[in-house]
């Protein structure tokens, strides 16, 4: 390929009427038409660096931004992807090996024998990784050998544990095995120790850190072998089993299991049967409610209440703790926002509702369906309604599914009439767009409407719909900024969505260009 091209192109101009600006500047410039088609993960960085393979029948190079590394014909596998991330590798020879964090320009020689078990944590850059040769297990971060040691002595580990969790930023917390006992390290410091392996590792953006620790023999407990959720230091009491784990970069944590079940939520212990709808804002308030028995809790930071035999819909909570919720019985429908009723005379049946109490509801009739905002007609249109909540959405429309996170206060719903389509984000509805189309998977003519890409997490929401005739839209907090180019492909592990904007790639006329929206 040629060498990239730098700032061929800087075109400013206003996003619509909105007070962010549209930067668009070439990376890449195809002058043959087929060098971007014979290429292989490619990724870009939130800054223009890049990373791509190049392959023929006599081997293959590594290409980056500043520097190629030649190599012989690959003798191995290319991509590998599971549970807890995804690497790019390159056999030289049956033990010998380059690999990268698929999201990451950068890459790590060498290694020990074959792959089996990588972690990235669907982050950038950083990636651990686990080999076996012979009758040796190592361990790497980053390309550096932390540990190795014989197959007998670690039982088994790595290869059905996640000994090691990384930060959005890099931060990392993993435990290795060392003369009898297992070891645990967040950023190369020693900070606890165990005869048996740690689970449930999660680290943040701040250094907090969760993890479960487990002890055989514990006196007065049912079982011989228990697990002691620690989350910064602080070891809380005994529980059987630790499924699932939670941490927020602002400090919100949760912990569940079974046997009997719990839930661990911002350093307070529940018991529960399946709690439902977990609202997860920050370190000092959540909300989750329960409806296994009779009646129906839900339960915030300061209280448990009951709300009778009504069905609780939709809560959410800000960050000030302030909260809402409908309530649901029969044909009657009510919202409660900090535990009173706000209104118990509510128009229609629930679309949304945001922390502070501003809801949405529908009415439909045999020919028309109409849309309240607070009691208050907004929408009318011939037709029915379709509501979908954040994981129904995505799960529906999309073939790149979200992250798997808790609610964390402000609600995303999406419904759609006969005629077009409306985002409820946060208590404000957005402009109607086109109604969204399932996702054709990559096909060369999308479906118009199709949901391309998209995500929801503590910044807001984005999503790429395709507008036809090879032009894109992109929805950014309910805002609609026109790509305005003719859009061949958005490049989807290069997208970067901060505070203060997103940054993207998309391919377009032969050409890589980086988007950025900045507030």
């Amino acid at each position: 390929m040629n060498k990239p091209l730098l700032a061929i192109l800087l075109a400013l101009f206003g996003a619509t009427s909105f007070s962010q600006t549209f930067e668009i500047k070439t990376e890449f410039e195809d002058s043959s038409g087929n060098q971007l088609k014979n290429i292989s993960n490619l990724y870009f960085d939130e800054y223009g660096g890049y990373f791509y393979i190049t392959e023929d029948e006599n081997g293959g190079s590594f290409v980056t931004n500043v520097d190629t590394l030649n190599l012989p014909k690959r003798k191995g596998t290319g991509g590998i992807y599971g549970k807890n991330g995804e690497i790019s590798s390159y056999y030289t020879s049956m033990d010998s090996f380059y690999y990268k964090n698929t999201n990451s320009t950068k890459y790590f020689a060498g290694g020990y024998g074959e792959i089996i078990n990588h972690i990235t944590d669907f982050h950038k850059d950083n990636v651990a990784i686990a080999t076996e040769k012979n009758d040796s297990i190592f361990h790497f971060i980053n390309g550096k050998l932390l540990s190795k040691n014989h197959k007998k002595d670690c039982r088994g580990f790595p290869s059905i544990d996640k000994w090691c969790a990384f930060s959005e930023n890099g931060n990392a917390l993993y435990f290795i095995y060392k003369e009898g006992q297992f070891n645990l390290y967040k950023n190369s410091n020693l900070i606890d120790s165990s005869l048996t392996r740690f689970t449930g590792l999660r680290i943040n953006n701040q250094g907090d850190v969760f993890y479960g620790i487990g002890k055989e023999g514990i006196p007065n407990t049912k079982f011989n072998y228990m697990f002691f959720p620690k989350y910064n230091g602080v070891t809380y009491d005994s529980v059987r089993t630790i499924w699932k784990s939670y941490l927020n970069n602002n400090g919100a944590y949760y912990c569940s299991g079974g046997n009997p079940f719990y839930l661990l939520i911002n350093g307070q212990y529940f018991e529960y049967p399946l709690p439902s709808d977990i609202v997860l804002p920050n370190a000092k308030h959540f909300f989750f409610f329960d409806e296994s028995k009779r009646k129906s809790f839900y339960y915030t930071d300061h209280s448990r209440k009951s709300v009778g035999k009504w069905k609780i819909i939709k809560p959410t909570m800000d960050q000030n703790g302030d909260f809402s919720m409908f309530l649901k019985r029969g044909r009657k429908t009510k919202v409660l926002t900090n535990g009173k009723i706000q209104t118990d005379k509510v128009v229609g049946s629930p679309i949304a509702v945001n922390s502070t109490g501003s809801y949405f509801t529908f009415e439909q009739s045999k020919q028309t369906i109409k849309i309240y905002k607070n009691d208050s007609l907004i929408i009318e249109e011939i037709g029915g309604i379709r509501i979908y909540n954040e994981s129904d959405f995505f799960s529906t429309f999309s073939r790149h599914q979200t992250n798997d996170v808790p609610n964390l206060g402000k609600d995303f719903t999406y419904f759609e009439t006969d005629y077009r389509g409306y985002i409820i984000w946060d208590g404000v509805i957005g402009e109607a767009i086109k109604r969204v189309s399932k996702s054709t998977g990559g096909n060369e003519y999308p479906e118009v409407g199709e949901l391309l890409l998209g995500d929801v997490n503590e910044n807001g929401f984005y999503i790429f719909q395709y507008d036809g005739n090879r032009k894109t839209k992109l929805i950014l907090n309910n805002k609609i900024f026109e790509l305005q180019l003719e859009i061949d492909s958005i490049i989807e592990n290069s997208i970067f969505f901060r505070k203060d904007g997103i940054v993207f790639y998309a391919i377009t006329n032969d050409q890589v260009k980086r988007f950025e929206i900045v507030e």
